[in-house]
């Protein structure tokens, strides 16, 4: 019996040692150091410039707290040199728990400061908010694979890509969301002379 004791004591003290270090871990954790990688990532998904001053992470029991400070949103070039969107705070909550449990994102609120949005329609009435996203792939031209016997075979067309199975992503939910102070400003040049519309102080809360 003694000798279960002293196994289960050091079972006790490994555990509280590995709690002790993931906290001092967690505590400086500077998420920060991997700011270049979180831009590149981004402005490769937006297709657009972006940029931020710093990703403030805090991970406990509740879950994972992440605040992003000075958020912009670079403009595409066929509508300026601008920004499409800068937000002077966003902050959102995790539930990790209900993800490792359930295998839902809980996202039990989103806080976004002093948003500042752009929408700019051109002469053509393309609108700027439709260019965001990644360019697509260029297309390639049909190429003969060859055969053994030096026999071409049929002509592979870029029109027929390959259908890649979907991965399954798990449900997400959204408690609230939470917008202070925004301003949205509507630049339309499609008609003359260009009207520009602008609307300050803007505030909105949604809660699920």
């Amino acid at each position: 019996m003694r000798a279960i004791k002293i196994i289960l004591i050091i079972f006790a003290v490994i555990i509280a040692l590995a709690a002790v270090a993931g906290i001092i871990f967690i505590k400086t954790f500077d998420v920060n150091r991997y700011k270049p990688q979180v831009i590149s990532a981004v402005q490769s998904s937006l297709g657009r410039a972006f940029d931020f001053d710093s990703i403030d992470l805090n991970i406990s029991l509740k879950g994972v707290r992440v605040a992003v400070s000075n958020i912009t949103l670079g403009e595409h070039p066929d509508f300026g040199t601008g920004e499409f969107l800068t937000i002077q705070k966003a902050y959102l909550g995790v539930d990790v728990l209900a993800y490792l449990m359930k295998k839902q994102i809980v996202v039990g609120q989103v806080q976004v400061t002093s948003p500042r949005l752009t929408i700019i329609r051109d002469k053509g009435g393309m609108v700027n908010a439709q260019m965001i996203g990644p360019a697509g792939p260029v297309a390639a031209t049909g190429n003969s694979v060859a055969v053994p016997g030096g026999t071409p075979g049929p002509s592979v067309s870029a029109e027929k890509p390959v259908a890649l199975p979907e991965a399954a992503l798990p449900a997400v939910f959204v408690d609230a969301i939470e917008v202070t102070d925004a301003t949205v400003t509507y630049i339309d040049r499609a008609i003359e002379p260009a009207m520009k519309l602008e609307v300050n102080q803007l505030a909105l809360g949604i809660k699920g």
